[in-house]
């Protein structure tokens, strides 16, 4: 009887992975390919890109800085008035030394000849010797940027999720194919629980593997863009990506992902069941309503900042209690956990709702 329940289970998933095979499934894998398209287009015009890219290079490893030196004078002329000009020196043909600029804290300090304006200030970039060691500056991390390439990966399938479930109730209603289904041996509540997890775990872990494959693929391909351009792509790309904390990070904050969804996806389940003409207008009109009721009323935003807190948005370091936008990942000691076990109650309610209308609700 279990194990009937659990094929049951499975088909229904399988069913609905089938039916929105090309949203669910192939969006992910599209995504990520023209990601890698456009890095293997990087690689193939490499050649063309030699001048910029060897300028790139010396940005990220403080390489062939040369300093720039201008000349300002400031000259009066017959009127009283001062004329200024301001003339680039190449260093190698001034034979001047290079000013030190002294900030002076009041005009009492400025000794006289402070006033000549006839002299050359250098500016230099930073040397690899002021930056410190690479490995020790967290900005010369890749992680981050792989991280922006995997939460893009995340809102596309927010959005396709939330498309998904305003859909999954409403579209057979209007068919009427769910007369069909109804004389299958399936209950409602099994459908919704399918269609559920299909959103909150088939869904996720589809586009975190797509994600995470793109990532390695995008970091050997830029490997061999920087070995084009003439750099060391094992200091400037590999030794740069830190791929067991990614993996980490990205895991973790789609567990998180899945543990504040919830409620939010039981509300656009919901939706779909209980809409007459259009689900969408429906999951979003009614919270709209609540924010500016309250807003009204209390001139309070209690409304607004727990559905926020259950839709993905950035994530700073001192805002990590809810869903969000990581670059490292989410923090689990800051996390609202009462936050989320409330949605989990509420999620639960609009769930039995969706049940409901599912099993008395035949058409639109």
């Amino acid at each position: 009887m279990e194990i009937n329940k659990r094929m049951k289970f499975h088909t229904l998933i399988m069913r609905e992975l089938q039916e929105y095979r090309g949203s669910l499934v192939m969006t992910p894998i599209y995504f990520g390919g023209a990601l890698i398209l456009v890095m293997l287009i990087a690689v193939l015009f490499a050649g063309r890109l030699a001048v910029i890219g060897q300028g790139a290079l010396g940005v990220l490893v403080g390489e062939d800085a040369r300093s720039i030196n201008f000349e300002i004078t400031i000259d009066e002329d017959s009127s009283g008035g001062q004329e200024l000009y301001i003339d680039r020196i190449d260093p190698d043909e001034s034979g001047l030394p290079a000013q030190e600029l002294t900030i002076i804290e009041s005009p009492a300090e400025v000794p006289e000849e402070a006033w000549n304006f006839n002299q050359e200030w250098s500016f230099s970039a930073p040397s690899p010797e002021s930056r410190g060691d690479a490995d020790d500056v967290e900005g010369d991390s890749l992680n981050p940027v792989l991280g922006g390439f995997h939460n893009v990966f995340c809102l596309i399938m927010f959005l396709v999720t939330i498309n998904y479930l305003l859909g999954c109730l409403y579209t057979d209603r209007k068919d009427r194919s769910i007369l069909f289904w109804k004389s299958m041996p399936v209950s409602e509540t099994e459908e919704v629980l399918a269609k559920l997890a299909v959103a909150s775990l088939v869904v996720p872990t589809i586009y975190l593997g797509v994600s995470l494959i793109t990532q390695i693929l995008e970091t050997y391909i830029a490997m061999v863009l920087v070995w084009r351009m003439d750099g060391s792509a094992t200091e400037l790309v590999l030794s740069r990506v830190q791929f067991v904390p990614l993996i980490i990070d990205q895991l973790s904050g789609m567990v998180v992902w899945v543990l504040f969804t919830v409620p939010a996806y039981a509300w656009f389940m919901l939706s779909s069941a209980a809409a007459k003409r259009s689900p969408f207008l429906l999951a979003v009109a009614i919270p709209i309503g609540l924010v500016l009721a309250e807003r009204l009323l209390f001139g309070s935003t209690y409304v607004l900042s727990t559905i926020g807190n259950h839709l993905p948005h950035k994530i700073d370091g001192d805002d990590a209690s809810s869903l969000g936008l990581y670059d490292f990942g989410p923090v689990w000691s800051r996390l609202d956990y009462l936050g989320m076990v409330l949605g989990f109650a509420v999620a639960a309610m609009f769930l039995a709702g969706a049940v409901w209308l599912r099993r008395h609700r035949f058409e639109t």
